[in-house]
């Protein structure tokens, strides 16, 4: 997994390619029907669906099919960091999850609601150990 980058395309397929994919096409390496989000933990990808599912894959093995390991109710952004999980759903949630644990529920380790954090959030990611977070443009009543 390491040096490769993963896409999903419009057209629902799992994608990768080495490192610079400038120099390189993609190639379609399993299907992605209906993924909405996607991140990687410890060589695996970790995706949700529209069906409000958690999927995770091995990228490596020679059959590549994703498996249903629980509940993601509306992720619309997912990251990852150390054995865990991030995500933040439609409504106004921060959730947590243990990769190395599955079937065990989402934490929620934030929301808004002015205490938390006081604006709506659309994106996350982790970057050197420290989360990062975009603000959505649109106002809110």
């Amino acid at each position: 997994m390491q040096g490769r980058i993963y896409a999903v395309n419009d057209k629902g397929e799992l994608l990768t390619s080495k490192r610079r994919p400038e120099k390189r096409t993609m190639e379609k390496i399993a299907d992605a029907v209906n993924v909405n989000t996607l991140t990687a933990l410890n060589g695996k990808l970790y995706a949700t669906n529209n069906k409000n599912e958690l999927m995770k894959m091995d990228p490596l093995h020679h059959d590549k099919h994703w498996i249903n390991i629980g509940p993601a109710n509306n992720m619309q952004s997912i990251t990852s960091h150390g054995e865990r999980l991030f995500a933040i759903d439609t409504g106004r949630y921060f959730m947590a999850y243990s990769a190395c644990k599955n079937g065990v529920p989402w934490t929620e380790i934030g929301r808004y609601n002015g205490i938390t954090f006081n604006i709506h959030i659309k994106q996350i990611a982790v970057v050197s150990g420290r989360f990062m977070r975009y603000q959505r443009i649109t106002n809110y009543i």
